[in-house]
């Protein structure tokens, strides 16, 4: 069965840990959620405000965060596989420790990421470093 919370107001909500797969919380406002460690896989995010929701070791896994407001929100070892963030704001958004791979950036574009130190090839990592080398590569093709 699938959650449907589409438009919903659920500021200071309490879902850490909550099973929330393909849930629809289409323009939901989470605002200061605690949502950390809810696996959240192939949630329909999109429009959703999530502006300082704690996120931290979320599965977002293939969730559609399109046009979602993010600032300030902490997504510090969150798993990011495949999430598309397409017109997201990240302003002000921790991704230390985040695992981004074919995740689709704000701006559209495609980010694959590195495998971390432990050899296994399912898993990516991008530091804040990553993502600065990201942002003057993405400006980089923009300028072509």
């Amino acid at each position: 069965m699938r959650i449907r919370l589409q438009s919903a107001q659920l500021d200071r909500i309490n879902f850490i840990g909550a099973d929330l797969i393909r849930a629809n919380l289409h323009k939901a406002s989470l605002k200061d959620g605690l949502l950390p460690s809810a696996n959240l896989c192939g949630a329909d995010l999109s429009g959703a405000n999530l502006q300082r929701a704690s996120l931290a070791g979320a599965n977002l896994n293939g969730a559609d965060l399109r046009g979602a407001n993010l600032i300030g929100a902490n997504l510090s070892g969150a798993s990011l596989f495949g999430t598309n963030l397409t017109g997201a704001n990240l302003k002000d958004v921790p991704l230390d420790e985040a695992k981004l791979s074919h995740t689709i950036m704000p701006d559209g574009y495609c980010l694959v990421g590195e495998n971390e130190i432990d050899d296994d090839p399912n898993k990516t990592s991008v530091s804040i470093a990553n993502i600065s080398a990201y942002s003057r590569l993405a400006k980089h093709f923009r300028s072509f």
